[in-house]
């Protein structure tokens, strides 16, 4: 066969070499099979068994070859391999659907907790707002009513010289301890009276020892001071401040807590004037209102029945 190939032309070689490549296990069965030929001739036994175990081999590998080519032309077999691409491919993508999915879960899960915490940062940010404004609010206003109160204070009633009973009544705040009050009447060496009672304690201020008993007193001019006890914390709590005016007949009075004639739980704060005018209407008919003592004092001065 060697031979016979030598013998070819060279563009017949060619197409024999191409030949040989495209069916290569068919080329190499055939040289097997020639070098059996030639070995059984010379009568080499090692080398034609050898040449006996290629020749099997080559014909196993041109058999596989075959049946290839065979499965290659075969429609069963190629639907059932494209079935499998196509499985392994829905697999693939089915795959990356819920890779896909689970990425987007997460996403939206972070996504919410970072809106909750936004949130949450965001109400934090806006009750300490809340909180900050609303302490200015109070303070501003703490603020102010001191201002009120300094400018009362300074607008005094001009050339009115008070006595000594309008004067105590003048320096004593509603914001005072019992201590500091009684502190207060002491200095002004006028004759008082601290009576003690199971709702609380009551300080009475006169011109006269016998005006300032707290029953059976002579009728005069005087300033009362009463406290309620606060149980829980055993201290005495600002009540009522009120100063009578004998002459008058008047009674002016600053209301803080407690119960004081129709005033109740502390509802309605504030400065009144009690002229005995009216007896039987109800309370905004029976008390009059003043902004500020130097006021109540005033009205005392100028009425007249």
């Amino acid at each position: 066969m060697w031979k016979k190939y030598k013998s070819l032309k060279l563009s017949l070689k060619i197409i024999v070499v191409i030949i040989a490549i495209i069916f290569l296990p068919v080329t190499l069965l055939l040289l097997s099979i020639e070098l059996l030929i030639k070995n059984i001739k010379s009568k080499k036994k090692i080398s034609s068994v050898i040449s006996i175990f290629l020749v099997l081999f080559m014909l196993l590998i041109n058999y596989s070859f075959v049946e290839g080519i065979k499965l290659s032309q075969d429609p069963e077999y190629i639907a059932q391999l494209e079935a499998e691409e196509q499985a392994k491919e829905e697999k693939i993508e089915a795959e990356k659907q819920k890779t896909l999915a689970k990425q987007e879960q997460e996403q939206k899960i972070k996504s919410e907790q970072e809106a909750k915490k936004k949130a949450a940062q965001e109400q934090k940010v806006k009750l300490e707002q809340e909180v900050k404004a609303k302490e200015k609010a109070t303070k501003a206003k703490a603020e102010q009513e001191k201002n009120q109160k300094e400018n009362i204070t300074k607008q005094k009633t001009p050339n009115v010289k008070y006595d000594a009973l309008q004067q105590l009544y003048l320096d004593i705040d509603n914001n005072l301890s019992y201590e500091e009050i009684l502190k207060k009447v002491k200095k002004s060496k006028l004759p008082y009276t601290d009576q003690e009672y199971s709702s609380g304690q009551t300080i009475k201020v006169a011109y006269t020892s016998e005006v300032a008993k707290q029953r059976y007193a002579d009728e005069g001019d005087n300033v009362q001071i009463s406290f309620n006890l606060n149980k829980k914390t055993n201290k005495l709590n600002f009540s009522t401040l009120e100063y009578f005016n004998h002459k008058k007949f008047i009674t002016i009075f600053d209301y803080e807590s407690g119960t004081y004639w129709d005033f109740r739980d502390g509802k309605d704060k504030g400065l009144y004037i009690n002229n005995y005018s009216n007896v039987t209407g109800n309370k905004d008919e029976k008390y009059i209102k003043s902004n500020s003592k130097e006021n109540q004092l005033k009205y005392i001065f100028e009425y007249k029945k």
